[in-house]
This record gives structure tokens, C-alpha cells and sequence, in this order.
């Protein structure tokens, strides 16, 4: 037990030996990889951590130089609250509101309309669309008695009596005068009226106007009890817009950016701040309880990416009052970041890999030679177990017969002779299995040599029929070569005459230990076309199963079992015999089945 257990235990220490130094590779690479990940970091955090509060501090300086001097085309829209009241843009009712009593002026201004009202159902004079315009400057400020503008209906009236083509710079004086400083409920009625006339421009700021008070609308109420500067998002239908509060006497100046205009300003007052974000990361501004990405495609909100923060610093945007606001460089580009990092972890895990399977080649070499050398130090054994019985017996032999004719105890001639016959056979016996081992060991060690010369075939054949008679004899087996083919005779073919003798006495020999008694081996030369020659070697014995026809011809291979040594010999033979075909570039044919004996040609190259 312990003798099968200490090869085993070797082979699991060479093992170990093989996939250790593997083992501790990948544990000492992988670790400094995730260090080699954790200093990418902690280096982009450090550079973060300098870079970001110098640029919130220019951030905040660069965007409010940027909001006081921009042009007032590009301008963000401003408002002005004073005392609960929208006064910048005017604000005004959405629907008329009759006055209680009319003053003295509004009476006077109604009449006044009135009379321009009888005068246009007649004869218009020239002087008509003039004393409208005149009336609606002077009437500014005056309503009638249904609530609505003086100023508005007379440039209605005027509007209608207009004739076509260019509009007088009167008119179009007070129409942006009544649009622009003095709007009411009536004001899309005017634009209407007016649109045959050149007044895109005075649209477009009508409409900005519009915008800007629906946000001033929106955020009055949310600054009733406020305090301080204030920033607060507002979301109408148009996008969104961050209204900047600045607290003044008796109310508030507010400045309401859109937010993809204030990411723009942003985005300029990044890159006038001369101060470049490393290209991995990025920019977002925490304004007002939000968070929003100042870098990048999209102004989609910062917090909907999950981009870990790398460093925050506090700034301030000076808009009239001071608006703080938080910097955060973040980390947008992950495979930016990590592109060095990834190329050592596929370079490092493909040299584990080639590591790991060198390693898994040399554990399958090291099983498979020590596989072989348990298969090769069994069959060694087993031969010298065969060889040494195979010698024993006729040297025993021998030696019994020789004692015995020493001692002068056989005095019988006959039987003398009959001894000495016996030790001569024993002799050849022993000299054809050492000759046998002795071919083995040349093959074996690569020194077996040919001698490649003319030889009779018949004759060889003979030969080896002669020199395994007396041994087929001893058996009781009757050995017959049959009548060669007409010019076997005459066949010279270029062969190593012994090496293939000696094939065919291991043939005979075979066969004769297989046959039983009284049986008859059968030796057959046969010419094949082309020109090549079988030497047929014929016995009546057991067979050979058709699963163990190929491996007769493995080294020390026997049929039955070792112990019982259902066959004689070392095994060896048929494996010189194999080999001595092939080295005159023939083969050895196998014609065999269980009970109806068997039949081995050596087949050779004439």
C-alpha cells in the first residue's frame, strides 16, 4: 500500500511545484492591478481636489462679468416686483375694469373719441389717422367707461383708416409706445390690425415681453415673505428657466435665464476661465437645490447619470447680490479614465492565461510521463520476470543432462546421444531468445543496423523450417513448407538475410507454442504483384480475438494472465518482427479468428 501511495504522493508534490509559482503570479498581479486602479483614482481625485476650487471662484467672477456686459440682444430677460406689483415688464389686467367715476381728463379724452368716432363713418379728411395718434398720446393713462384704453381704441380707429403701404412714423411711434410701455387686454387686437404693416420686430419684443411677465406671473407669489438673494427654478411649458432674485428697496430685481442659456454662459465662462478640465471628467453646478451638467452633449440633469463626484468646491455668481452655488468635477468618462489601466489588465490576464496553460501542458506531460513510467516499469518487470524463466528452464536443463553425462550415470550410447541432442536444442533455444533480447536492445536504443544484401528466399525459408524442428518435435508438431511458386527459386532480393530468418524462426516459434499436439504448422512462400513476396507462417491453435490483434505486436504484450503464464516467451518477439518488416519497407498481415487458428505473412518488397 505505501509502496503505490509514494509515487503518488511525488506526483502531487511535482504538481503543486508546476501550479504554485502560477497561483502566486495571479494573486501578486491581480492585487497590484486593483492598487494600480486605486492610484488612477485617488490621482484623479487629487487633481480634482486643486482644480476645483479655483475654478469656482473664476466660474462665478467670469459668469457674472459675462451677464453685466452681454449685449442687451443676447441679454438674459429681466423683472422688477416692487411692492407685490410687477412693474417691470408692466404688468396689466387680463380683462377690462370699468372705472367707478371718470376724472375730469378721461371725460374730456372719451369725448374726444367720440367726436373721431362720428367723423369716421363720414368722409375721412386727411388729417384723420393724425388726430388719432395725437389723442391716443395725449389720452395715455385714460380708460373708458367699459374699462377699456382711450389711447388703444384710438389707435384701432387709426389702424382701420390707415392707408395701404408705408405706416407713418407717428403711428408707428405710438403703437410701440401703447405696446411696449403701456399694454393691456387690447394689445393682440393692435398687433392684429397692424399686420399688414412692417412691425416683425415690434412682434418679436411683444412676445419676449409676454414670455418674461408669464415668469414674473409665476414667481410673484413664491417671493412674497422671501428674504435675501434667491434662486428658484421655474418649469413652464417653454423649457425651464432659473430666476435669479436680487433684493432691492421695496422689492426684487430678478434676472431669469433660460437653463440652456445659463449653460451656455456657463460653458463660455469655463473656457475664458483658461483653467481646462482633464478630458475624463466633467462639470456640474448645484444652484437652487438642483444639480445640472455644465460640460457635455446633453443638459440633461447631472443627478440621472450617477457620475461619482471627484471633487466639490463652493463658488459665487455676483448678479446685484451674491448667488452661491457648489462646483463638482464628476467623472463622466469612465473608458477614458481606465483606457492605460484596461490595456495592462487584458496584457497581465493574457500572460496568466498563457502562465496558466504552459502550466496545464506541463501538468498533463508530467501525468502522462509518469503514466508511461508506471506502464513502462511494469512491462520492464514483467520481462525480466519472462526472460528470467524462459532462461531458467533450459539452463536447468542443461545443466541436469551435463551433470548426469559427467558422472558417467548414463552409460547407454543411445541415450548419450539422445542427451547431447537435448542440450543442443536447449543451447539454440537459449541462443534464439538471447538473440532476441539483444535485437530488442539495439531497436530499443535506436543501434539496430540492416545489412542489405542478396538472399534466397527459398532458403531462408528452409533454414528457419530446419532450425525450429527440434523444438517442434519436442511438441509433437509436424512443420511443412510448401512447394514454392514457379521462380521463387530463382528470386534474389536485396534483404538482411538473418534479421529476416530470425523474423520468421519468431513467427515458427509462436506458432508451435500454439498449436496443439499432433497438429501441423504450414510455411508458404507467395509472389504478389507488384513485385513484392509473403512469407505465410500457418498454425491450428486457439486464434486471436479480433480486439487483441493489434496490440501483439506492443512490447511485452501476452496474451492471458502474467501469473498464470497462459503464454511463453518475453513478448518481444513479434515487435522485432514488426519492425524488421517495416525496415525493409513491408508488413506484417494478420489473418486470425478464436478456434480456426491463425496466419502471419511477412510481406516484403522483392
Amino acid at each position: 500500500m505505501k509502496s503505490r501511495r509514494w509515487p503518488d504522493l511525488a506526483l502531487l508534490w511535482q504538481a503543486a511545484l508546476v501550479v504554485l509559482p502560477v497561483a502566486i503570479l495571479s494573486g501578486v498581479a491581480f492585487y497590484y492591478l486593483r492598487e494600480d486602479k486605486a492610484s488612477i483614482e485617488q490621482e484623479a481625485r487629487e487633481r480634482a481636489r486643486v482644480l476645483a476650487p479655483e475654478l469656482a471662484r473664476r466660474l462665478g467672477e467670469r459668469l457674472g462679468e459675462i451677464l453685466k456686459s452681454r449685449p442687451a440682444q443676447t441679454a438674459p430677460p429681466e423683472g422688477v416686483i416692487l411692492d407685490g406689483r410687477i412693474e417691470s415688464p408692466p404688468d396689466y389686467p387680463r380683462l377690462p375694469e370699468p372705472p367707478g367715476r371718470l376724472t375730469p381728463s378721461e371725460a374730456r379724452a372719451n369725448a374726444e373719441f367720440g367726436l373721431l368716432v362720428l367723423e369716421s363713418k363720414g368722409a375721412a379728411t386727411p388729417g384723420f389717422v393724425q388726430k388719432c395718434v395725437d389723442l391716443a398720446k395725449s389720452a395715455a393713462g385714460a380708460h373708458a367707461e367699459s374699462g377699456a384704453p382711450v389711447a388703444d381704441l384710438a389707435l384701432l380707429l387709426a389702424l382701420r383708416h390707415a392707408g395701404p403701404g408705408r405706416m407713418s412714423d407717428a403711428l408707428l411711434a405710438g403703437l410701440t409706445r401703447a405696446v411696449l410701455e403701456h399694454p393691456s387686454f387690447l394689445t393682440p387686437e393692435l398687433l392684429e390690425a397692424a399686420a399688414g404693416f412692417p412691425i416683425g420686430q415690434l412682434k418679436t419684443g411683444w412676445a419676449a415681453r409676454e414670455k418674461t411677465l408669464a415668469l414674473m406671473r409665476t414667481l410673484q407669489p413664491l417671493l412674497v415673505d422671501a428674504a435675501g438673494p434667491r434662486e428658484i427654478w421655474l418649469r413652464p411649458d417653454a423649457g425651464e428657466y432659473l430666476a435669479l432674485c436680487n433684493p432691492i428697496r421695496g422689492g426684487w430685481r430678478v434676472v431669469l435665464p433660460a437653463w440652456r442659456q445659463f449653460q451656455g454662459l456657463l460653458l463660455d465662462a469655463l473656457r475664458e476661465s483658461r483653467m481646462d478640465l482633464p478630458a475624463y471628467a466633467g462639470a456640474v453646478v448645484e444652484i437652487g437645490g438642483e444639480r445640472r451638467r455644465v460640460s457635455g452633449d446633453s443638459p440633461a440633469p447631472a443627478s440621472e447619470s450617477r457620475a461619482p463626484v471627484l471633487a466639490s468646491a463652493p463658488g459665487r455668481l455676483e448678479t446685484g447680490s451674491p448667488h452661491p452655488f457648489t462646483l463638482d468635477i464628476v467623472l463622466s468618462d469612465t473608458d477614458l479614465l481606465y483606457a492605460g489601466y484596461r490595456r495592462r489588465t487584458w496584457l497581465t490576464a493574457g500572460l496568466i492565461l498563457s502562465a496558466a496553460a504552459a502550466a496545464m501542458a506541463g501538468l498533463a506531460g508530467l501525468w502522462r510521463n509518469s503514466r508511461r513510467q508506471a506502464l513502462l516499469s511494469e512491462m520492464k518487470s514483467n520481462f525480466v520476470s519472462s526472460v528470467s524463466h524462459e532462461l531458467r528452464a533450459p539452463i536447468a536443463a542443461v545443466r541436469l543432462m551435463a551433470e548426469s553425462l559427467d558422472r558417467g550415470k548414463i552409460a547407454d550410447e543411445a541415450r548419450q546421444r539422445d542427451y547431447f541432442r537435448l542440450i543442443v536444442q536447449e543451447c539454440r533455444r537459449l541462443s534464439s531468445l538471447v538473440e532476441n533480447v539483444l535485437d530488442f536492445s539495439r531497436i530499443d536504443q535506436g543501434r539496430k543496423r540492416y545489412s542489405f544484401e542478396p538472399a534466397d528466399v527459398v532458403a531462408l525459408a528452409r533454414q528457419a523450417v530446419a532450425l525450429m524442428e527440434p523444438c517442434a518435435a519436442e511438441r509433437q508438431v509436424r512443420l511443412a513448407l510448401e512447394e514454392p511458386p514457379s521462380g521463387a527459386a530463382d528470386l534474389r532480393p536485396c534483404w538482411d538475410g538473418h534479421a529476416v530468418e530470425q523474423s520468421l524462426v519468431n513467427l515458427l516459434d509462436n506458432a508451435i507454442k500454439h498449436s496443439p499436439a499432433g497438429a501441423e504448422v504450414k510455411v508458404e512462400i507467395e509472389l504478389v504483384e507488384p513485385a513484392m513476396a509473403r512469407l505465410w507462417v500457418e498454425d491450428h491453435g486457439e486464434g486471436i480475438p479480433k480486439e487483441e490483434q493489434a496490440k501483439i505486436f506492443d512490447l511485452f504484450y501476452r496474451h492471458g494472465s502474467e501469473l498464470r503464464r497462459e503464454t511463453q516467451g518475453a513478448g518481444i518477439g513479434l515487435s522485432i518482427v514488426k519492425h524488421v518488416a517495416e525496415a525493409h519497407g513491408g508488413r506484417v498481415i494478420v489473418q486470425s479468428a478464436v478456434g480456426e487458428g491463425s496466419r502471419f505473412a511477412l510481406e516484403l518488397p522483392l
